[in-house]
């Protein structure tokens, strides 16, 4: 099964054009708030901010998400024996993965701005320094992480909906090369296409793990955890005549 590699440069190449100007946009606007260390005011700001930037986000990322969309339908399509090509409800599929993407992006964005700036003004610290070190760490770990995770998420969501697409109705997990205790243990599961590995808010332990797993959403592809890189495949059913 595939992870859409050849895409993963120019995924990255969009998440930090997005994240330079979160930073140039921000850090602007933090030097006239937060130099009265206002930060109260800075936190209503950000939240309009982020209120309409989430059309430069879609902006940067739907045709990328597209193209991979339409190399993964092309590979599922022979993998099928289909002609099918890329679809209406594919790229509304896509449209709409990438508008839920941009809020996620843009909630850890709010999340780890207003950490950083709370705990820098509970000790007193200065805010544009805490801000500007953020986003050091958005470029030196974020970015690379963000494009590694989404790799794994949209190759692996946009199948599931060619897939579906092409009228397979099961799925299942295939565990990547180097998988942890909850990955191996869930090679080889088979479950309906619109079923759940490991649903929402169970707690997942297989034999040999220290501690349960306990995802936040309905886990029906990968990836199950940080750093997780499984993936899926159609199973087709053998009729018993």
């Amino acid at each position: 099964m595939r992870l859409s590699r050849s895409h993963e440069k120019v995924l990255k190449r969009a998440f930090t054009s997005i994240l330079a100007k979160e930073r140039e946009e921000i850090s602007k606007e933090a030097k006239q708030i937060l130099g009265n260390r206002s930060i109260d005011i800075f936190f209503d700001w950000l939240s309009r901010f982020y209120a309409g930037f989430t059309n430069t986000i879609q902006g940067e990322l739907l045709s990328v998400y597209l193209l991979m969309a339409e190399s993964l339908k092309e590979q599922v399509d022979e993998e099928e024996n289909s002609t099918q090509g890329m679809t209406n409800e594919l790229i509304t599929f896509v449209t709409s993965y990438v508008t839920v993407l941009s809020s996620r992006h843009i909630g850890q964005s709010i999340v780890q701005i207003k950490a950083a700036l709370s705990k820098a003004g509970e000790q007193g610290s200065n805010l544009l320094d805490s801000l500007d070190e953020t986003f050091q760490t958005w470029e030196s770990d974020r970015i690379n992480d963000e494009v590694s995770e989404e790799t794994v998420r949209a190759t692996n969501a946009i199948t599931k909906q060619s897939y579906k697409e092409v009228g397979i109705r099961k799925l299942q997990w295939v565990a990547d090369d180097d998988p942890c205790i909850f990955c191996q243990s869930l090679d080889g599961k088979i479950i309906d296409i619109n079923g759940s590995f490991v649903r929402k808010g169970e707690e997942y332990q297989p034999e040999g793990a220290e501690a349960p797993l306990k995802p936040s959403r309905n886990v029906s592809h990968g990836p199950l955890h940080r750093g997780c890189e499984c993936t899926i495949v159609s199973v087709h059913e053998t009729i018993t005549l």
